[in-house]
């Protein structure tokens, strides 16, 4: 990478050095240009100084020759003789850490922009967005009183699952937020490669789970040290709510965003706490009764 930033230092100085014995007649811009750039930053604001210099003195400040660069066809020089313009891409010659301001600005205004239209929206009009979401939710979670009376009897007898259900069903619902909420506010900027998304998240929900099962397995025989069988169901049905919550939050983030008038930021992450929860409550009772009867 040294090499190449060499290469292009060495060109762009050649580029000044030529153009300055050419037209320079000004002492102060041989005094600027008075030594060879080491730096990129050097040789990138040397070139700015004589192209600026260049169109002040060229016929196009006069309104002659209009859209000509001096730099590239000069009207002072035979056309067999033309400096070839330097074709380099700026953005890459940034030292590493630093990012174009435009894109930050860009991003900036988005979210100012956002933020204005919440605030000129009356009250009846966000609530009229919000409220649909939730008193769905709100029946859609009743389904899960029903889930637990279906497996009443299961639960008297191992007590402890039925303490650990908040924890199974809380952990996968963070879980899937995470990438959901990411994946929304890049949703929001633009596109996303969703291949290379699934495939990323695939590999960090796998290792998110398997770490998490491993932590409530400990969690609860800590407090519980002759429950080892139940530790064990309470880590599987872990491991799988984490796995599915984790899909079911880009699923939903994507799947909204493809819904005309329809925002994920308002649904996504309700409707992922309530599948979750549901989906998390039906592992746990079905490994449960497998391996527990």
């Amino acid at each position: 990478m040294s090499d190449d930033n060499g290469t292009t230092i060495s060109v762009i100085a050649d580029g000044v050095q030529s153009v300055l014995r050419e037209y320079s007649e000004s002492s102060d811009l041989e005094h600027a240009l008075d030594r060879t750039p080491t730096t990129l930053e050097e040789a990138l604001s040397q070139l700015a100084l004589v192209k600026a210099s260049m169109k002040l003195r060229s016929p196009s400040s006069n309104g002659n020759n209009g859209n000509k660069d001096p730099l590239v066809s000069s009207p002072y020089e035979p056309a067999t003789s033309r400096i070839a313009p330097l074709s380099i891409d700026e953005s890459k010659l940034l030292p590493r850490g630093r990012s174009d301001s435009s894109s930050a600005s860009g991003d900036e205004h988005h979210h100012r922009g956002a933020i204005e239209e919440y605030f000129k929206s009356s009250i009846w009009k966000v609530l009229g967005k919000r409220l649909p979401w939730l008193v769905a939710l709100l029946l859609l979670q009743s389904f899960s009183a029903a889930i637990l009376h279906a497996f009443d009897a299961l639960l008297e007898k191992h007590l402890v699952i039925a303490v650990f259900i908040p924890m199974l069903v809380g952990t996968g619902g963070n879980a899937g937020n995470q990438p959901g909420v990411m994946v929304t506010r890049a949703l929001s900027m633009g596109s996303i490669p969703i291949r290379q998304l699934l495939k990323r998240e695939f590999i960090l929900a796998c290792l998110t789970a398997t770490l998490l099962s491993l932590l409530g397995f400990l969690r609860v025989l800590a407090e519980y040290p002759k429950e080892s069988s139940s530790a064990l169901v309470i880590s599987c049905a872990l491991f799988l709510v984490i796995l599915i919550s984790v899909f079911l939050g880009i699923g939903f983030s994507i799947g909204l965003d493809k819904v005309k008038q329809c925002d994920p930021a308002d649904g996504a992450a309700p409707l992922l706490t309530t599948i979750s929860d549901l989906i998390g409550i039906s592992c746990l009772c079905a490994i449960s009764y497998t391996f527990l009867g």
